[in-house]
């Protein structure tokens, strides 16, 4: 059984702030959003991941699905143009404390 990530809202941005401010973002503009809401999404979006890993499929094909949304997402709300330089800094944050687990 695949369980789905849960933790706090806001997720790797409440662990890294500093990301938030590299996009000229912090928490006081942050505040306004309801986590509770997104967490809920958030959530349904995990839940539904995980059975696809459980009815078989691939869990490579899976995530790259979920890349996909994430794409859509941003296309959606007209910011992809903001998607390579936050993936590169998600990137680097992830191999550096991979490096630091170490």
């Amino acid at each position: 059984m695949v369980k789905p990530a849960t933790g706090r809202a806001g997720g790797i941005f409440t662990q890294h702030p500093q990301i938030l401010e590299e996009f000229g973002l912090s928490y006081d503009r942050i505040d306004s959003i309801p986590f509770r809401d997104l967490s809920e999404v958030s959530e349904n979006l995990m839940a539904g991941y995980a059975r696809l890993v459980e009815r078989g499929h691939p869990r490579e094909a899976v995530g790259a699905a979920m890349m996909g949304g994430l794409v859509n997402l941003y296309e959606m709300f007209e910011m992809q143009a903001d998607l390579p330089g936050l993936l590169r800094i998600l990137a680097d944050r992830i191999e550096h404390d991979a490096a630091d687990s170490n």
